[in-house]
């Protein structure tokens, strides 16, 4: 799959369950993998409504003083950095860029020796190189203006993909695929 943003939500032992019902029914361990995929519907939902709200446009910029803390062991500095005011709300939009993010948000099941997960993906669209699924969850980014290669302009993103999952969402996930386990291999018996 292409890179995109994922999150992984990893329960108990994955291979070795779909090992153990496959080969007492094939069919049953397909319909296993098939309810673990909707044990996310509820997150993509929730995805998918944060992808459909209009970001807002940048309203103005202003340089402030700010306290750089980096990384590793050197000091805390101050300099200039230019901070960006949220404008109104944009009212068009022409790329599409969010229902085509929207339309790459998938939910996997992985089970090899390797890795064993439910993972949440989005391929999203690529533009110039650049994964625009992984772009646009930032907070702010910068892209050239259409027919103005040379002219950049900022612009906020949507932050879609973790901000919208509540622990309550991922309760009841975990609780759904156990569940699920719990019917296979009671109907097993």
């Amino acid at each position: 799959m292409a890179e995109g943003v994922s999150l992984n939500v990893e329960p108990v032992n994955l291979r070795e369950i779909l090992t153990e019902i496959r080969a007492v029914d094939p069919k049953l361990a397909n319909n296993l993998r098939r309810e673990w995929r909707r044990a996310g519907d509820e997150i993509l939902a929730a995805q998918r409504a944060a992808l459909a709200k209009r970001p807002p446009k940048v309203g103005g910029s202003s340089k402030q003083l700010r306290l750089i803390r980096p990384r590793g062991r050197r000091k805390p500095y101050l300099a200039f950095r230019r901070i960006y005011k949220e404008g109104d709300t944009r009212a068009s939009g022409e790329s599409q860029l969010r229902a085509k993010i929207a339309g790459g948000l998938r939910v996997r099941t992985i089970a090899s020796t390797r890795r064993q997960a439910i993972e949440f993906t989005s391929s999203g669209p690529r533009k110039g190189g650049a994964n625009m699924a992984r772009v646009f969850e930032k907070r702010l980014f910068r892209h050239p203006v259409f027919g103005r290669p040379d002219e950049w302009v900022p612009q906020f993103g949507q932050p879609y993909f973790f901000e919208p999952i509540t622990d309550d969402m991922q309760t009841r996930m975990s609780v759904r695929i156990t569940r699920s386990i719990d019917d296979a291999f009671a109907s097993l018996t």
